[in-house]
């Protein structure tokens, strides 16, 4: 299967996911400030690392470039849903930008954290080659 397919695929279930849990909620505009911290630090360091490094695990090729990749599919993608949802169908236009900033940070923490992850799953695995390949000679 297609990695780009795969991204899109990732990135439409995991908004689908997102949405339907906020809907309840107005789509997350209706609870304190406090609650959209902790469901952005939720976010940040427990549900971007874990998918992205079972996402990148199982496909072949070079880590960091899968992650930029699945970064452009995870903000672009999700604030496209975002405004064709939010912004077009419920006639809130790019305001939407502005009343749900916890999914305006979410758009900027998947091309911030993703790669990043990417990069270190890079390191590691360079690394252990290199140790492989080291231990080899001794």
């Amino acid at each position: 299967m297609n990695k780009h397919f795969i991204f899109l695929l990732v990135t439409i279930l995991g908004w689908l996911f997102f949405y339907l849990t906020g809907l309840s909620f107005g789509y997350f505009v209706n609870i304190p400030a406090l609650f959209k911290i902790i469901i952005l630090w939720q976010v940040m360091f427990s549900v971007f690392p874990v998918l992205t490094f079972i996402l990148l695990s199982f496909l072949e090729g070079d880590y960091f470039h899968n992650s930029v990749w699945f970064s452009l599919y995870a903000s672009f993608g999700v604030f496209l849903l975002d405004f064709i949802i939010v912004g077009i169908v419920q006639q809130n236009g790019l305001g939407f930008l502005k009343t749900h900033w916890l999914q305006t940070l979410g758009y900027l923490e998947a091309l911030i954290i993703i790669p990043l992850i990417g990069l270190s799953i890079k390191k590691i695995s360079l690394r252990k080659i290199h140790l492989t390949c080291n231990s080899g000679s001794v």
